[in-house]
C-alpha cells in the first residue's frame, strides 16, 4: 500500500507483493509471542527475532490496539480473526518480501512486515496504515476491491486528505478519473503519477461512501463478499446501487470539485 506522507503512495506497499520466503515455514515459534487481544476474538501476534526490539514491539502493539478500537468504533463488531506483526532488520525485510528499497512496511495476505531501524514515529504511521490492510484482508477473505482497501487504509490512517486532494486535482486537471475497473485488484501496476492519483481517488471514493451510506455499510460489504460471487455484487448489496452507477456519480462529483477549485 502507499500513503501520502509517512507511508505514502510511493512509500509503502501491500497486498500485491508475494514474499520470496514464506515465513510461516520457518518462523521460530518461540519468537511468535501471543501478543494481545484486540477485541472480541481478534488477536495480534508478534514475531520478535531480537530481544532488544521488545520495546518497539510493545509500542507498535499499542498503536495497533488504538487503531483497531478506532476502526470498530465506526464499522461496528467484526468477526474473529488473527493478525501477525513481523519485525525484521532491513536486509531480511527486503529479502523476505521483495519490497522495493523505499518501502517502509508491507502487508502480505494479512501479515504485516516492518523493517526496524526507522524512527518510532515512522514505524507507527506505517503500522497504522498497514493494519487496516491486514484487517480488511481478514474480514473480507482477501476479496475486497483494491480501491476500497486502499481508500479505507488512508481514511483510518488520517491526515491524508489535503495531500490527496492536491495530487488528485493535479491529475484531474489533465486527465479523466481513474477507472475503478483498473484498480479493482491492485494499484501498484500503474505508472507513478497515475498511481498517486489512484490512491488519492480511492480515498475520496471511500469518503463519499462513508458520508453517504455510513461506515456500517462497509461491514455489510465485507460480510456479503463471503456469500456472493463477485465484489461488484457485494458492493451493490451493501451500498444499494450498482458499482457502475456509483462510479458515474463519483466522476461527476470529482469533475465539479475540480472546476469549482480553479
Amino acid at each position: 500500500s502507499h500513503t501520502i506522507q509517512a507511508t505514502s503512495p510511493i512509500k509503502t506497499t501491500s497486498g500485491s507483493l508475494l514474499p520470496r520466503n514464506d515465513l510461516s515455514d520457518h518462523l521460530n515459534p518461540k519468537l511468535l509471542h501471543p501478543g494481545l487481544h484486540l477485541g472480541q476474538g481478534q488477536i495480534l501476534r508478534i514475531y520478535i527475532p531480537k530481544e532488544e526490539w521488545r520495546g518497539v514491539a510493545t509500542a507498535l502493539a499499542t498503536t495497533i490496539k488504538r487503531q483497531h478500537l478506532k476502526i470498530i468504533s465506526q464499522l461496528g463488531a467484526l468477526p474473529p480473526f488473527s493478525v501477525e506483526l513481523v519485525l525484521l532488520d532491513q536486509a531480511s525485510f527486503h529479502e523476505t518480501t521483495a519490497a522495493p528499497s523505499w518501502a517502509q512496511a508491507v502487508c502480505i495476505k494479512g501479515r504485516i512486515y516492518v523493517p526496524v531501524g526507522q524512527s518510532l514515529n515512522k514505524l507507527q504511521a506505517s503500522v497504522r496504515h498497514e493494519y487496516v490492510h491486514a484487517l480488511v484482508y481478514a474480514v473480507s477473505g482477501g476479496r475486497a476491491s483494491a480501491w476500497i482497501d486502499e481508500g479505507l487504509s488512508l481514511w483510518f490512517e488520517g491526515g491524508q486528505e489535503a495531500a490527496a486532494a492536491q495530487r488528485l486535482r493535479s491529475w484531474l486537471e489533465r486527465n479523466p478519473p481513474v477507472r475503478l475497473a483498473e484498480i479493482q485488484r491492485t494499484l501498484v501496476h500503474l505508472p507513478e503519477e497515475k498511481a498517486k492519483a489512484a490512491y488519492a481517488q480511492s480515498l475520496f471514493a471511500v469518503r463519499d461512501l462513508m458520508l453517504t451510506y455510513g461506515p456500517r455499510a462497509f461491514s455489510h460489504y465485507f460480510r456479503r463478499l463471503a456469500t456472493v460471487k463477485t465484489p461488484e455484487a457485494a458492493f451493490a448489496s451493501a451500498f444499494g446501487l450498482p458499482l457502475s452507477r456509483f462510479e458515474q456519480r463519483l466522476n461527476i462529483r470529482l469533475k465539479k470539485w475540480v472546476s469549482s477549485s480553479r
